[in-house]
């Protein structure tokens, strides 16, 4: 008898240790924090363009390039080493087909607008956070490409019209920019003029306008998509 009721105390005390240890990880588990998000630095792997762009001219749409082929899953994992569950989204952007751009950069309108299938391209993507999918985001919008003097003149005649932007100066390679009151860089660099924007609930919060994504990613893309276009 007092063996059975030594083996139904070590039963209880075996049990009670158990659940202490169960209890222990799931309040480890619980009270975890995700590890800071970590920065890395611009290592363009693709090709470069080379687009047949006429000089003076715009380039026909039909030649342009498909945004979403501009950063690759690699570029983007130089960037930021911990992102993960990479989707690219293509979007369709519609632009009229111009010889040229005038003086005063204004676009004389030839044709109908021309259609890009994939002049858009949405990079969505996970980084450290306490809850699982996809938190993060780069968005790529061509906006034009042409000779240099047209791309120049198209960008002062957009920056003009936007009373409220600020100006950047060059970032990243571009030779300028500027930044909308909604976020978004607008760039220009020999034949391309580019916008770029994105936002991370890891990094922003609940915040908007926070210069920390702009600085540590969108000016590393910017160096990735200059060093294509180059």
């Amino acid at each position: 008898m007092s063996k059975t009721v030594l083996e139904q105390a070590y039963s209880r005390k075996l049990t009670g240790l158990l659940a202490a240890l169960s209890a222990a990880v799931l309040l480890a588990a619980c009270d975890s924090t995700p590890p800071a998000v970590t920065y890395g630095a611009s290592a363009p792997t693709g090709a470069k363009l080379n687009l047949p762009v006429p000089n003076p001219g715009v380039l026909d749409t039909a030649k342009w390039p498909n945004s979403c082929d501009l950063l690759t899953d690699a570029e983007v994992g130089a960037i930021l080493p911990q992102a993960s569950n990479i989707t690219h989204k293509p979007a369709k952007v519609s632009f009229y087909t111009a010889p040229g751009v005038s003086p005063n950069g204004k676009l004389t309108y030839t044709a109908p607008p021309a259609d890009v299938p994939a002049g858009e391209c949405n990079l969505w993507f996970h980084l450290p956070e306490k809850w699982d999918g996809q938190n993060s985001n780069i968005d790529i919008v061509m906006r034009a490409i042409a000779d240099p003097a047209s791309i120049t003149a198209f960008y002062q005649k957009e920056r003009t019209a936007d009373r409220t932007a600020t100006d950047l100066g060059p970032v990243g390679g571009a030779t300028t920019c500027y930044l909308t009151t909604l976020n978004a860089m607008h760039c220009a660099y020999g034949h391309y003029y580019f916008e770029l924007s994105g936002r991370s609930t890891p990094v922003d919060g609940s915040t908007t306008g926070n210069p920390i994504w702009r600085e540590k990613v969108l000016s590393q893309v910017i160096h990735t998509l200059t060093y294509k276009m180059s």
